[in-house]
């Protein structure tokens, strides 16, 4: 079954994000589960090729793929089955899943970061889009903020992950998040993204723990999640 498949491809390879559905109402996770495994298959893109060209194919066949499922005609992966099924009720714009789609692509041609602003962003770009697919899920407008916190995610686990980062001085990469994630008005976040915010730097500051790292900064985003966190239990 596409919801099952979708389901345990985001346990497997997004814990964090899973974890997060498991807050959301019950209807609303079929819908949560496509949208991050779709998310899933654009991202490893990255990982699975060697060549460029052969992962511009990639994201060209997810581009045509989309424009067939709007056709009402839907290719035979179990991903885009997830999506056609959640879409008699789910009211996605096509737009959003091509603006993903481009977005991924846009970061997988580019090789080199040279600036904080410039990996800002690669990420927002991403954000955006996949932003407006899930409050689309969650009947909400797609604020601001909310890309903020979800390009505030990518840009975390950038910092610690990906290789484009490592010339860039990681306490200033830190401070430029926290100067973004300031700008949010805690109130306007739904429980679902503080629990998932939480839960990340739950485990970043495990990590850093076991690893034996001294980051003040990143305590302090912990500290700041954790607030955040009750905040919108309350």
């Amino acid at each position: 079954m596409s919801q099952d498949y979708c389901a345990d491809q985001v346990m497997r390879h997004d814990y964090e994000h899973y974890v997060m559905t498991l807050f959301a109402p019950r209807k609303q996770r079929g819908a949560l589960w496509a949208i991050y495994a779709f998310n899933l298959e654009l991202k490893k893109v990255k990982t699975l090729v060697r060549e460029p060209m052969m992962g511009l194919v990639r994201f060209q066949w997810w581009r045509d793929a989309i424009t067939q499922l709007y056709a009402g005609n839907t290719l035979r992966h179990q991903v885009l089955e997830g999506i056609s099924a959640e879409l008699k009720n789910i009211h996605w714009q096509e737009n959003d899943f091509q603006d993903l789609i481009n977005a991924y692509e846009n970061d997988f041609e580019t090789t080199e970061i040279h600036s904080i602003d410039e990996g800002w962003n690669l990420i927002n770009a991403i954000a955006a889009p996949f932003t407006r697919l899930i409050e689309t899920i969650e009947k909400n407008p797609a604020s601001d903020q909310s890309v903020i916190i979800n390009a505030g995610y990518i840009f975390l686990q950038s910092i610690l992950e990906d290789s484009r980062f490592k010339n860039i001085d990681r306490l200033l990469l830190v401070s430029q998040l926290e100067k973004k994630l300031n700008l949010v008005n805690t109130k306007t976040i739904c429980k679902t993204q503080a629990i998932l915010m939480y839960y990340i730097m739950r485990r970043n500051l495990s990590s850093m723990v076991k690893n034996k790292q001294n980051n003040p900064l990143l305590l302090s985003f912990y500290l700041w999640y954790k607030r955040l966190f009750f905040n919108r239990l309350q």
